[in-house]
């Protein structure tokens, strides 16, 4: 992971970690639990992934360790990229929020999150590497 400069980390910095990804119950969702180590000490998440298929949108929702409470995304398919918007919480403050998946392949992708006060005033805040290990 890489962080750029924010009022929390003025230089930016790096941590590393690892996430793993399953399918959920009914086989209709997927769950992941992240952690992470790093310049800002450590990182812990955890995810679910929904279809929803009156709305035609996918459904995402987001606890850490970095806010108590939860994070909510609504994605779509944008060109060969799948986007989340939605809120989360970092520190107490509820920030406007786009994480988007790039580069998608059968073994990596990459993984970027924008942060702002509100949905037009968002900046890069996190990119992610990820890399398959193993099978």
């Amino acid at each position: 992971m890489t962080y750029e400069p924010n009022p929390h980390s003025p230089d930016g910095g790096t941590s590393d970690g690892w996430e793993e990804c399953r399918v959920g119950p009914g086989r209709s969702s997927v769950v992941f639990d992240t952690q992470a180590q790093g310049h800002l000490g450590t990182f812990e998440g955890h995810g679910v992934i929904t279809w929803n298929a009156t709305d035609d949108v996918y459904d995402l929702y987001w606890l850490s360790s970095s806010s108590p409470e939860p994070g909510v995304f609504t994605g779509r398919w944008d060109g060969g990229k799948v986007v989340f918007d939605g809120y989360e919480y970092i520190a107490g403050q509820r920030m406007a929020s786009r994480h988007s998946i790039t580069e998608i392949s059968a073994d990596a992708f990459v993984y970027t999150i924008d942060l702002g006060s509100a949905p037009a005033d968002l900046t890069l805040s996190v990119t992610i590497d990820y890399m398959r290990r193993g099978r």
